[in-house]
């Protein structure tokens, strides 16, 4: 019964791949799929061989498979493999013609347009099954990303920033138009009228 308590997770994960022919299959891991390997143990007795590849970031163990010893047969022995490893590539054509012309097997061809996202299974000289397919890649709005668009974009909120602290635009300009018409009548009225009031005064004096 679950108690409740959850386990720490683990530190990775590492799959056991049993072949027939360690030699000839590690040949053919690192030939078709860029495979390293780190290290091989020659067990003697009934205990298989075993070596550790490296598949980009992550370790496979690869043995020779034993009826005797922890019972692990190959697929060629179980008449096939139910488990799917899946390599990504940026490109998976020249690996997937690879894998075939080392004597893999087309399980499913190779599908998807050149440069967008492809996908195919074949099976390996020991009967395990591969997926390649090829790494996603993010298609961004050209529009939305392109130099251009950044400097529109740019530009118009330098123009809003402006109008915000000054107001430009027909409208201001005829105020501000407006109000300096009105400063100079009334400058040049100011004189006429005082000018005005004192021929009055003077008329005014000689009637008397």
């Amino acid at each position: 019964m679950f108690s409740g308590r959850v386990p720490p997770p683990p530190r990775d994960l590492i799959a056991h791949l049993t072949v027939r022919d360690l030699d000839t299959a590690v040949a053919y891991y690192e030939r078709v799929f860029g495979a390293r390997e780190l290290r091989g143990d020659a067990l003697s007795g009934e205990r298989p061989a075993i070596a550790e590849l490296v598949f980009g970031d992550v370790s496979v163990l690869v043995g020779e498979e034993s009826v005797h010893y922890d019972y692990s047969p190959s697929p060629a022995s179980l008449g096939g493999s139910p488990v799917l490893l899946t390599l990504r590539y940026d490109d998976p054509a020249p690996v997937f013609e690879a894998a075939i012309e080392a004597g893999g097997e087309v399980e499913l061809p190779l599908e998807g347009e050149p440069g967008g996202e492809r996908y195919g299974i074949v099976r390996d000289i020991e009967g395990h099954r591969w997926a390649l397919v090829s790494v996603r890649q993010a298609q961004p709005d050209a529009a939305a990303s392109s130099p251009a668009a950044d400097i529109a974009q740019g530009a118009d909120s330098a123009e809003r920033g402006e109008q915000a602290v000054r107001p430009d635009g027909p409208d201001a300009s005829d105020a501000h138009d407006g109000s300096a018409d009105r400063a100079d009548r009334a400058d040049v009225s100011e004189p006429a009228d005082a000018a005005h009031r004192g021929d009055q005064e003077k008329l005014s004096g000689s009637v008397q």
